[in-house]
């Protein structure tokens, strides 16, 4: 193999290498964005749920305190 074919396979070496450590990025950030997205779900469905029981601010702040921390506090561990 001559110098400039050892180089060229070199480059498509790495070029591939960057290719494979970017796919997994994108595989661990979309599968982080999905368990992101499932929680955010959670935390709209609560103030939804505030909204249809017309609660008042008071009643909204506590059900933020109890419910809302528990979908983080989930989320977090």
């Amino acid at each position: 193999m001559n110098p400039e074919s050892k180089q060229e396979a070199s480059h498509m070496y790495v070029c591939i290498e960057q290719a494979n450590t970017i796919h997994i990025l994108q595989y661990c950030i979309n599968i982080h964005l999905a368990k992101g997205e499932t929680y955010l779900r959670k935390l709209f469905r609560l103030e939804d749920k505030a909204d249809e029981s017309a609660l008042t601010l008071e009643k909204r702040l506590e059900m933020r305190k109890i419910k809302s921390k528990q979908v983080l506090d989930e989320f977090y561990s």
